[in-house]
């Protein structure tokens, strides 16, 4: 059963998602640069990743016994 302030909270949730406005956000400057550095920081990163894993199958297929 739900209680009466879970119903309260439950409506003001739903009116604050149906009454948004518009919003006129500020995008910074500066916001280009810091994607570029996470967008480039995650393709090195998988690069590396995939290297490694590359390195480690090689290793084990072609090591001397």
């Amino acid at each position: 059963m739900i209680t009466y302030l879970t119903s309260f909270f439950l409506l003001v949730a739903g009116l604050l998602l149906v009454s948004e406005k518009v919003a006129h956000a500020y995008l910074d400057p500066g916001l280009g640069s810091y994607l570029f550095q996470v967008f480039a920081s995650v393709v090195i990163g998988i690069v590396l990743f995939f290297k490694q894993i590359k390195n480690f199958i090689m290793y084990y297929i072609f090591r001397k016994k």
